[in-house]
């Protein structure tokens, strides 16, 4: 089966329109439940079998939502990357003061690895080991990152940046250097770093990358 394709985090939604709310339980417990797997299983090696069995609910009930495995790894992928759209909201799509948002978005993306390090972390084992699973990893985070490109350009318009700075050069290295950092030392316990000094690396880092001064 060729691998699914994935839309952006923030663009799709987990449940058939018309169908279920977003709120949906039996929706949710199958996500959770694929979750949990993931923890434990390559996701090459889960059936739908043991993803009904782990939430409880029938075939037809997964079938109802998920046209297949991958389409439910999809929703999980994108449900996984939402929380770094609501932390780095203001900062991604905002024209406010940059440093600010900026520092409360990373904060945001480091909180979620210290409480779903687990998953994300088994989420890039998986990608690197699975074709369709890469797809939609990278899918995800190209996302992000050309959301990030785009907030540098707005800056760049207002001389707040490095005069030249190759846009989405720099998203694409901040962004993928963000995703290895923070696996290294946040992906599982006990942690490499604390969370506070992962927040300080990745603020600097990214203030020098980006603003040629305190913006």
């Amino acid at each position: 089966m060729p691998p699914p394709t994935a839309e952006p985090a923030h663009r799709r939604p987990l449940e058939r329109e018309g169908t279920a709310s977003k709120g949906d339980r039996r929706q949710q417990s199958i996500l959770d439940a694929l979750e949990s797997l993931l923890t434990e299983l390559p996701f090459a090696k889960l059936s739908i079998g043991q993803i009904t069995a782990r939430a409880g609910v029938g075939r037809t009930a997964f079938y109802f939502y998920f046209p297949s495995r991958e389409a439910a790894l999809t929703a999980l992928v994108a449900r996984s990357v939402e929380p770094i759209y609501e932390a780095g909201g203001d900062w991604l799509f905002g024209d406010d003061e940059p440093l600010p948002s900026l520092s409360r978005g990373l904060r945001g993306i480091v909180e979620l690895w210290c409480e779903q390090g687990h998953l994300l972390a088994a989420l890039i084992d998986a990608a690197a080991q699975e074709p369709a699973m890469m797809v939609l990893w990278r899918a995800q985070i190209e996302a992000l990152i050309a959301a990030v490109a785009g907030r540098m350009g707005r800056d760049a318009a207002r001389g707040l940046t490095w005069p030249g700075l190759p846009l989405l050069d720099t998203a694409h290295t901040l962004g993928w250097m963000t995703e290895r950092y923070c696996y290294i030392y946040l992906g599982l316990r006990p942690w490499g770093r604390t969370p506070d000094e992962v927040h300080r690396v990745l603020v600097e880092t990214w203030r020098h990358a980006i603003y040629r001064s305190p913006a």
